[in-house]
Parts: structure tokens; sequence; C-alpha cells
């Protein structure tokens, strides 16, 4: 038996999270709806679990929708758009590192799980390029993390949450390597 109140609420949390990290390719309530579906099809045994514990069940749910909606868009729209995730997958393991910078564009690598881009080569001159747009601050937060590794303070680790967010932004707007933006006028 599913108690529907408590699975309508962890499903809007889980989409209100799932949406932060992909906001770029999908909607909340298309998240909440989609996980929502797929618990009315699949009617798994949830008794045992609280509200906690469905919200990363529904994470885990939600995420599949959003990487299937991120390819779609990829596909129909010819350019590739980056989540806060592959944002900080880049600067973890390779913005700062001299290998992946020498790193010949159009080889596949190690570092792409979900990046659809030929080369973390690419993906590299992208950050490059959108670094710019950030504010002293910010790019200060992301060198104290990612390239000296220093632990954060809280309100360090609200302002890096920003900055990632900031620089997502960034990319996806300029879409600086992807195929230029068409807008629809209806």
């Amino acid at each position: 038996m599913i108690d529907w109140d408590l699975a309508t609420e962890a499903a809007k949390v889980a989409a209100a999270r799932l949406h932060r990290i992909h906001r770029a390719y999908t909607e909340p309530d298309d998240i909440e709806q989609e996980i929502l579906l797929r618990l009315a099809s699949e009617k798994p045994d949830l008794t045992n679990y609280g509200r906690s514990g469905l919200i990363n069940i529904f994470i885990r749910m939600g995420n599949r929708y959003c990487k299937a909606e991120r390819r779609r868009y990829a596909y129909h729209a010819a350019e590739f758009l980056y989540s806060t995730d592959d944002v900080r997958k880049i600067l973890t393991h390779a913005y700062y590192t001299e290998q992946a910078r020498n790193a010949m564009p159009a080889r596949e690598d190690a570092h792409h799980d979900d990046i659809d881009n030929k080369s973390i080569a690419v993906a590299i001159w992208d950050i490059d390029e959108a670094m710019g747009s950030l504010s002293d601050g910010q790019r200060s937060v992301i060198e104290k993390t990612y390239l000296l590794g220093h632990d954060l303070t809280s309100a360090e680790r609200v302002k890096l949450s920003r900055a990632v967010q900031a620089l997502a932004d960034t990319l996806n707007k300029a879409n600086i390597t992807g195929a230029a933006k068409v807008e629809v006028v209806a």
C-alpha cells in the first residue's frame, strides 16, 4: 500500500533537488510527474521507508528521467548542455590538471560519464571562457576548493554552490562550443 500523500511530498522534494542540477533541460513539475507515474506503474513496496528514504529512492528514479531528457535535448537541439554535476566533475578531475589540459580534442577519455563532448579538452576550453563571467569571489572559492583542495566554511560551501551554478548557467546560456541557439517565434 502506498501512502500517496507522503509519496507526493517526497516526489516534490526530490524533483526540486534534481531540478537544481538539471535545470537547463527539465522542469520540477515534469520530474515530479515522472516519479509519480513510475511509482504508480511499478508499485514497489515502500512501506518500510520514511520521508528521507523515499526522497533518496525518488531522486534515483528522477535522475534516470533527467538524464534521458538531457540526451533527448542534445539530440534534437544539436547542442550540449552542462549540468552542475558535469561542471563539478570537470573541475575535480580535469580543469586544474595539466595532463587533462594537454589532451587532444576529439579523443575519448575516462573523465566523461555523461559529458557528450568528444573530449574533456573541449569542456575545459568552455570553462576557460566562462570563468571570465564569474566574479573574483566566485573564481576564488572555486580555486580554493578544486585547485588548492582547502576545506570550506559553511558560508563558503554556499558560495561555491552558487558559483558552480553560475558557471553552468553561463556555459549553457552562451552555448560556447555547441550549435547556435535558435529562437522560435510563434
